[in-house]
């Protein structure tokens, strides 16, 4: 996708430019910098066409986005269900309680995992997703795919020629799954959709034992 493109080669683009505009602006004779072929086009563009004052763009452009809280309906949907497995604990006892503990496991667990399985990731990345999602009330701010998707990288790391590619390799779906640097954004996002689906899933499942 464009998106994807921006964020990964045409920014650092622009900002290798500002930098070099800055050291020149800075009355250097003689400036050495070493770049990957891949960034060379969109480096001399930007040398070329940008006009804006280089100090206040470089600082634009390491700007990072405030991290958004976390939803509270998350919190709240989390909170039911935590409250629904401790009822089931309280009146059914042991039995009960590790029962609809085992459904959560396989709900979130499962289903994060069909995700990862759906965005070709390694098997690896797929077993990380099945183990970690059933622990998201202990890591609210760091989601499920985050954890895949690190997998991902180191077993099937990016080479060189995958971020050439990308912008042509995002237009289509078969360049998603090709291209190994949209492919970790794939596992990334399509766990998270399967461990949010597994939430739901469980709550429901949990929801009808305890009212059964």
């Amino acid at each position: 996708s464009p998106e994807l493109y921006e964020t990964v080669i045409a920014e650092r683009d622009q900002y290798m430019a500002t930098r070099l505009r800055e050291e020149v602006s800075a009355d250097q004779r003689e400036i050495l910098a070493v770049v990957g072929a891949g960034h060379l086009a969109g480096l001399a563009r930007h040398l070329e066409q940008d006009t804006a004052a280089p100090g206040p763009l470089r600082e634009s452009l390491e700007y990072v986005q405030q991290r958004k809280r976390i939803p509270w309906i998350t919190l709240g949907i989390l909170a039911v269900i935590i409250t629904g497995i401790g009822i089931g604990f309280w009146r059914g006892g042991l039995s009960m309680g590790a029962d609809l503990l085992l459904q959560w496991a396989m709900y979130t667990g499962g289903m994060a995992a069909l995700g990862c399985l759906l965005a070709g990731s390694h098997p690896l990345s797929i077993l990380t997703a099945a183990v970690v999602a059933p622990f998201k009330p202990f890591r609210l701010s760091v989601p499920t795919g985050a954890f895949a998707a690190l997998v991902e990288v180191h077993m099937r790391k990016p080479a060189y020629g995958d971020f050439l590619s990308l912008r042509d390799d995002a237009q289509t779906l078969r360049g998603w799954y090709r291209n190994r640097v949209s492919r970790v954004v794939l596992t990334f996002l399509l766990t998270n959709f399967g461990s949010m689906a597994g939430v739901w899933l469980a709550g429901v499942q949990i929801f009808n034992r305890l009212h059964g």
